[in-house]
């Protein structure tokens, strides 16, 4: 064989001409054949060792040596064929569980937007004085935009939707309201036609650029596409520009605001009703600028707090009624992703507890590994003593750890695929983009090689410690005679606290929290652009029709649906008598609904009344407040008859008639918000009807009802477009996946570390059984009983076990305030679930250390002592 040097036959030939050459000289000086021949191969030397000492000098010899190492490391694992399966099964589970994890954080977090640089994009967040992220109103945009020194352009844009004539048929499409500079401040050049300019936004032009996609499905790619009409059921807009093909907006994985188009902001009032433009009491803009050349985000959030005071005095805005509480600045290279604010907390957690997994793995396989090499000291000694140096063993165990964690990261990745699309199947994420990458494939390599060294080493640097002399005179292992606390122990230690802390996240993750009002209520979430009238009085025809459906006990509508549809805001509520504290949140959420609407979803009436015709129609609206409202203003006095306005200067002519216990609207993740409820008035139609259906008139359950609801809808108009139509407590459960996919997800992981910290107690008690089989011989053939054998066993496994258990409720006890943002209805330090944890890894570690101990009282001390 040839590495990139002279064959070894070419060296064999030299070195024969040599010794050839001295035994003719020894011949010649009278020597006898066979004595001249031993004469020069003395003289030359041990010709094996002078062909290594050469092969060692070749260009790339090491290539030889590593191809070496690898056939004898597949021969070894061939040979222990059991123990190879065990740490390939158990590495893959964990590289596929990281690959998995980290597929989804890809896609989610680190993806950036296909335009031009951007690392230099910033999302431009508006804060409210709680410091959550909310929208910007046009007027505080254009300031922005006009006054900043930190970038050199800022676009805002809007999530859109309206229906549009397709010919045959009408459709709801969406789209994105733009700022006329939104294509150059990101950088993005159409396939066809122009861009949009800040002229079409100036002077109000009714253009759009469309996106690729739909100008191949709606216009089959065809060029004569620029310059056509896009007809919406209030505007007809000129197609002035193809955008390139991927790119959908800055609103990144969110199917539902991918846009067909994008058109100017100046023709939200020819979309809309009400003109949301030169107003700063609606805010409802997003904004993402790039950053000058020279500066970085950090300086850009520093100059934040000087820009919104200079903001506030040039708009004469006053700081103590602003909605407007902070500036905030984000990466932008992922564009405004409410995946990502919805998920990427969640796989972060996700990402650490995987970690987890796999480092338990790396330390089972460790044990294993020991405890092979352990008996495999003979071999080691062996070579040594032939010639081999240290590093070659250290290098050999290592080359067989890298050729598991091989096979294991082909397996894992496998597995992490199928991992990836069944969480993306639990997940409200159906449209998420995962695919294998470089970035993927480079992940699962750089962890399968960190693994191998993980669990490589340690039995590596145990064989550099053999003695070959010492151990080639023992007849067998005697006894430990290493100490305590050897690496194996340490290891089932350090699996044992790892999987306390797996066990506890899992746990405090499982519990729930109830929203507040009955998930069995059915909710329709309906689409009415197409209807003409479709205010208050079709929303009333639709009460009225659903109530004669038997088996429907209440129906009601209302603005905003419940769990996901947020509220609406209002600044600055104002109730008479009450003094507000500096820079106090003045923000209160708005809900606006049918009477009726508390009855059907079951959201007790505390205080006062409920809603009812009469006050639709009189000329001052009364208000039903939430508890938390209501304690917040009014502490335990009775707020009803108190009147409020809106800012310091307002009239007091809003009264609270009600009060009612508190239910979550945004999601279940976030604090109960101050809210007040509106009775629906004009033009506040039935956005979502709300069903509350009984099983008393034989049917099976209230599902039943669903299709003659439908039909009841359609009769009362059948342009009436029906969404969706569920239960609440799906709509519940919709909100809260990235939680539930969490705490499902870390209770398997969890499941997983504790079947490999069982496994490894299980294997390092077994290991110590087996070297004290002399030790407990003797000391049964001195009259020790096998109960004192059972408890000799037991206390080592639960002694291990109990020091991991101590260092691992310290551990979780400081991590658990991280999964405080994913947690509500229960304390981090919840004293249950980490009781719970620790009692059921103590009854694992028991049930996994009486294999052993039982194995230790079958011991004969005869044959024992024999062996000996």
């Amino acid at each position: 064989m040839r590495w990139f040097g002279r064959p070894d036959g070419e060296y064999r030939e030299e070195m024969d001409a040599h010794i050839d050459q001295e035994t003719r000289e020894n011949l010649e000086r009278g020597m006898g054949p066979d004595e001249a021949r031993r004469a020069a191969l003395r003289k030359f030397g041990n010709a094996l060792a002078v062909r290594e000492k050469l092969a060692d000098e070749r260009p790339l010899h090491w290539w030889h040596d590593l191809y070496r190492d690898f056939s004898y490391g597949m021969r070894m694992l061939k040979r222990n064929p059991g123990v190879s399966a065990a740490v390939v099964v158990t590495l893959a589970l964990g590289i596929g569980a990281n690959t998995a994890i980290f597929s989804l954080v890809d896609a989610v977090l680190l993806r950036m937007l296909p335009v031009r640089d951007p690392q230099s994009l910033v999302v431009v967040r508006a804060l409210t004085r709680a410091g959550k992220p909310d929208w910007f109103s046009h007027t505080d945009y254009e300031w922005l935009r006009d006054h900043n020194q930190m970038f050199s352009s800022l676009a805002a844009s809007a999530p859109w939707s309206s229906v549009i004539d397709a010919g045959d048929r009408k459709e709801r499409v969406s789209f994105l309201l733009v700022s006329g500079n939104y294509f150059s401040t990101l950088g993005v050049d159409p396939t066809a036609g122009r861009p949009l300019t800040p002229e079409d936004d100036s002077q109000k032009r009714a253009v759009a650029v469309i996106s690729y996609g739909y100008w191949q499905s709606a216009f089959g790619g065809r060029p004569d596409a620029v310059g056509g009409k896009l007809q919406l059921d209030r505007k007809s807009l000129e197609i002035v520009g193809v955008a390139p093909r991927g790119f959908r907006g800055e609103y990144e994985n969110r199917a539902e605001y991918y846009p067909r188009f994008w058109t100017p902001l100046s023709e939200q009032p020819d979309l809309n009703i009400n003109s949301y433009l030169k107003t700063r009491n609606i805010s409802w803009l997003g904004v993402v600028g790039r950053l000058r050349p020279g500066i970085d985000r950090r300086r850009a959030q520093a100059g934040a707090r000087p820009m919104l005071e200079a903001l506030r005095a040039d708009l004469h805005v006053d700081p103590q009624n602003d909605y407007l509480g902070g500036i905030g600045m984000e990466p932008g290279s992922g564009g405004l992703s409410g995946t990502r604010d919805q998920y990427g907390q969640a796989l972060r957690l996700l990402m650490a507890l995987v970690a987890l997994v796999l480092l338990i793995a790396c330390a089972n396989i460790a044990n294993l590994l020991l405890a092979r090499s352990a008996a495999r000291r003979r071999e080691f000694a062996v070579r040594l003593a032939i010639g081999a140096g240290r590093m070659r063993l250290v290098r050999q165990l290592l080359t067989e750890s890298v050729l598991m964690a091989g096979i294991a990261c082909v397996a894992g990745m496998a597995i992490g695929q199928a991992m990836v699309r069944a969480v993306v199947a639990m997940s409200t994420v159906k449209h998420l983009d995962v695919h294998m990458n470089v970035a993927i494939l480079g992940f699962a390599v750089a962890i399968s090689c960190g693994a191998a060294l993980a669990f490589g080493l340690a039995p590596a640097l145990q064989s550099n410690r053999v003695d070959p002399w010492t151990t080639l005179k023992e007849a067998r292992l005697a006894g430990n005679r290493a100490g305590w606390l050897t690496p194996t122990r340490f290891l089932v230690v350090t699996q044992t606290a790892l999987s306390l802390v797996l066990l506890i996240a899992s746990g405090l993750l499982l519990q729930a929290v109830s929203p507040g009002f009955d998930e069995q209520v059915l909710q329709a979430n309906l689409d009415t652009a197409l209807v003409p009238d479709s205010g208050v009085d079709l929303g009333d025809r639709l009460v009225e029709r659903l109530a004669q459906i038997p088996g429907v006990q209440s129906v009601s509508f209302s603005r905003f649906g419940a769990i996901g549809s947020g509220t609406g805001r209002t600044c600055c509520f104002a109730p008479e008598g009450y003094t507000p504290a500096p820079n106090e949140d003045k923000n209160v959420r708005t809900q606006t609904v049918s009477p009726g609407y508390f009855r059907t979803l079951g959201i007790a009436l505390l205080r006062g009344r409920d809603f009812n015709e009469a006050d639709r129609k009189g000329a001052k609206v009364p208000i039903v407040v939430n508890e938390t409202l209501a304690r917040y203003y009014f502490g335990t006095a009775n707020p009803v008859g108190r009147r409020f306005g809106w800012g310091p200067d307002g009239p007091k002519d809003w009264e609270i008639v009600g009060v009612v216990r508190d239910a979550k609207y945004d999601n279940l993740r976030q604090e109960t918000p101050r809210l007040l409820y509106r009775p629906a008035q004009g033009n506040q139609g039935p956005d979502h009807l709300e069903i509350r259906a009984l099983a008393d008139v034989g049917r099976p359950t209230a599902a039943a009802i669903l299709g003659d609801c439908r039909a009841a809808m359609r009769e009362v108009d059948s342009r009436i477009r029906i969404t969706s139509f569920e239960p609440l407590a799906d709509v519940v459960g919709r909100s809260l996946t990235p939680e539930r996919m969490v705490s499902w997800l870390a209770a398997g992981f969890g499941i997983l570390a504790l079947l490999l910290t069982s496994v490894g107690l299980y294997g390092i008690l077994a290991y110590m059984v087996a070297r004290r089989t002399a030790e407990f011989g003797i000391r049964m053939a001195l009259g020790a009983g096998r109960m004192s054998i059972v408890r000799a066993v037991l206390r080592e496994g639960l002694v291990l076990v109990g020091i991991g258990l101590a260092i691992g409720l310290t551990a979780a006890v400081s991590l658990s305030r991280l999964l405080g943002s994913l947690l509500f209805g229960v304390e981090p330090h919840d004293v249950l679930t980490f009781a719970l944890a620790a009692a059921v890894l103590v009854l694992v570690a028991m049930g996994a250390s009486y294999g052993p101990a039982r194995r230790a009282t079958g011991i004969d001390p005869m044959i024992a002592l024999r062996c000996e």
